[in-house]
């Protein structure tokens, strides 16, 4: 998922008018559809959810409108166009219902309040999918040249169409500079040449002002003249790299290389994140939810973390009413606070949740 997906998504659930009843159901599914037993499951979810409806005083005619949107779950999901993801969530009011696929695999529950909870959409655009792939090469192999994929559904597909090859062979640009002496200048100068075209059909095809996250591949030497090379938008987008002739691996392998890539670098970004934290004036900081509520309302939050998982809900027969850790999160969004999903056990002093007061 895309930042600009989750901040869409997140207009689009504030229209709902005041006072309604938010629905928001998250299962884990396979990435190839759901079979009979995740449907059952989803049907229980909705089930569930459904008995719970009288107990919370609503009017009759507004029960049955929500408990016919829970019935057409199963049906929406079967209408969504694959990959499906490892997961999905679910939020519905009695006048609509809107279906999210899931990049990472989220937690079975089912939660009812005033408001959608975005813990589980803000973690997916954490997770590492939805990644473009530059894989350059320039060994004197078959696979010389540069290729772009885009890891999809945990897939690698090779990006063809709309205007850019999928491979730019450097051989190609020997041909333009075959009267140059063939020393290690003319080299250095079709190399450069070379990348510059990269880097502009690159920028063509995503345009300066994009949300994008990309992984270079290749060797040290070739991805640093790259960089030399690259827009600074280019740059921006990069969030982690490959060393060494990846394009020599099978896809499945290089998908691997590149998840796993991603998730090392998150998880570095997430320690020094909890370093900063602890090495903050307390006077700086605020551990206790409700003043994370305040403090992001009034726009004097600079940013959140928060352990993946952590909840502070009250549960009724396997039905969450209200979960204040959901509620922070989703106040720190709404208000442009930058929030950060950290792997569990890390803010124990915290207890979960720590924001540093903007200043």
């Amino acid at each position: 998922m895309r930042t600009e997906e989750l901040r869409g998504l997140a207009a689009e659930l504030a229209e709902e008018a005041p006072g309604r009843l938010a629905v928001t159901i998250t299962l884990p599914t396979r990435p190839d559809g759901l079979d009979r037993g995740e449907t059952l499951r989803l049907r229980h979810l909705a089930d569930r959810a459904a008995d719970a409806l009288p107990r919370l005083g609503l009017e009759r005619d507004l029960v049955e409108r929500l408990r016919a949107r829970l019935a057409a779950l199963p049906d929406e999901l079967d209408r969504m166009p694959a990959p499906r993801g490892q997961g999905v969530a679910a939020y519905l009011t009695a006048d609509r219902i809107r279906m999210l696929r899931l990049a990472h695999t989220p937690a079975e529950r089912v939660m009812l309040g005033d408001t959608f909870p975005l813990a589980a959409p803000i973690a997916d655009v954490l997770a590492a999918d939805d990644l473009d792939v530059l894989v350059l090469s320039l060994g004197g192999g078959s696979t010389d040249g540069a290729r772009h994929y885009r890891l999809e559904g945990g897939e690698l597909r090779e990006v063809t169409g709309e205007g850019l090859p999928a491979e730019w062979d450097v051989r190609d640009a020997a041909e333009r500079y075959r009267e140059e002496p063939k020393d290690s200048d003319w080299r250095d100068a079709r190399v450069d040449g070379f990348l510059r075209d990269v880097d502009r059909t690159l920028l063509g095809r995503f345009g300066t002002d994009h949300d994008r996250q990309l992984v270079v591949v290749g060797t040290a030497r070739l991805r640093t003249h790259w960089y030399s090379v690259a827009d600074p938008a280019n740059l921006r987008a990069v969030v982690a790299q490959l060393d060494g002739s990846a394009d020599r691996l099978r896809p499945s392998e290089l998908c691997a290389q590149v998840v796993a890539a991603v998730e090392a670098e998150r998880a570095l970004a997430a320690r020094r994140a909890v370093e900063e934290l602890r090495e903050l004036d307390p006077a700086r900081t605020a551990t206790g939810i409700e003043d994370v509520v305040t403090l992001a309302r009034a726009g004097r939050l600079h940013r959140l973390l928060v352990e993946e998982g952590l909840t502070a809900e009250v549960e009724v027969d396997g039905v969450v009413i209200g979960d204040r850790v959901a509620n922070a999160v989703r106040a720190a969004y709404d208000a442009r606070t930058d929030v950060l999903v950290v792997p569990a056990g890390t803010l124990e002093a915290e207890q979960g949740i720590a924001a540093v007061v903007r200043w």
